[in-house]
C-alpha cells in the first residue's frame, strides 16, 4: 500500500486496486497535496494595488491579494487537482433529489440544467482520535458551473465484512482500531454540457478538530 504520512494524526492511504477487476487503477498517483500549493489563476495574476485597474483608486486600494481572509484559506487543507476534464462522476444522482434548490431547476424545455454525481479517489485518510474530515467547495474558484457540496461523514462509515470503507476501491491495510478512517469523496453539480478543467481544484479536504466525536465503532458491520 502506498501511503503518505503528513503529521503524526494524519496520514493518505492510496487504494491497491479496484473492486470491479475490469477497470484499471491509474489515476491520482499522488497523494492529497496542501491547498497552499494552488491558488486560481485570477488570484496569482491580480496586483495588490487597485489603482492598477481603477485610477481614481476606491480609498482602500488594496485588492483581495492582501486579504488575509483570502490568503488564510489556502492556508488549511488539502485537495487533489484534477488530471483531465471531469463531466460526471462514479454514481449520478438525480437534481429532485435536492427540490427546491437551484440544482434541480430546469431549462425552457423542461431538461435539468445540472448533474448531480457522487465523484470517488482512491486515496482515504487515516486519522488520529477526536479528528473528522471536512469536505466541502473551494471558495478562490467562484465557478458557475460546477460546485462540490459539503460533507462530512463519520469515521469508519461503511465498514463491510472485508474491514472495507465501502466505495469502488480495495486497501491493502486492515483498519486498525485505534485510528479514524475516511474516504476521499466528494458529491459535484455540474452545468450540462460543461465540465471540470483538467489541473483546476474543486475541493478542499479540511481535518477538523472534534474531540466530543466518537465515530462510529468499527467492529461492527454498518453498511452504507
Amino acid at each position: 500500500m502506498i501511503q503518505h504520512v503528513e503529521n503524526k494524526w494524519l496520514t493518505w492511504q492510496r487504494a491497491t486496486k479496484l473492486r470491479n477487476p475490469d477497470f484499471a487503477l491509474n489515476t491520482y498517483q499522488t497523494a492529497p497535496e496542501r491547498l497552499g500549493n494552488y491558488y486560481p489563476n485570477w488570484f496569482k495574476n491580480l496586483k495588490a494595488d487597485v489603482r492598477t485597474y481603477l485610477p481614481q483608486g476606491v480609498g482602500q486600494n488594496h485588492t483581495a491579494r492582501v486579504c488575509l481572509g483570502l490568503r488564510g484559506i489556502n492556508n488549511l487543507g488539502w485537495t487533489l487537482k484534477t488530471p483531465w476534464s471531469i463531466d460526471r462522476g462514479q454514481q449520478e444522482f438525480h437534481p429532485e433529489q435536492l427540490h427546491g434548490t437551484r440544482w434541480s431547476e430546469k431549462d425552457e424545455n423542461g431538461e435539468y440544467i445540472w448533474g448531480i454525481y457522487l465523484k470517488t479517489y482512491p486515496w482515504r485518510a487515516k486519522m488520529a482520535k477526536g479528528f473528522r474530515l471536512l469536505i466541502s467547495d473551494y471558495p478562490l474558484e467562484f465557478s458557475t458551473e460546477w460546485y462540490t457540496f459539503s460533507g462530512c461523514v463519520d469515521a469508519n462509515y461503511g465498514v463491510d465484512e472485508n474491514g472495507q470503507l465501502g466505495g469502488m476501491y480495495w486497501y491493502d491495510e486492515p483498519i486498525d482500531l485505534n485510528f479514524d478512517y475516511f474516504n476521499v469523496e466528494t458529491v459535484v453539480a455540474i452545468k450540462k454540457g460543461y465540465d471540470i478543467p483538467a489541473g483546476v481544484v474543486s475541493f478542499v479536504i479540511t481535518p477538523v478538530w472534534d474531540p466530543d466525536y466518537s465515530g462510529i465503532d468499527a467492529n461492527v458491520p454498518h453498511f452504507g
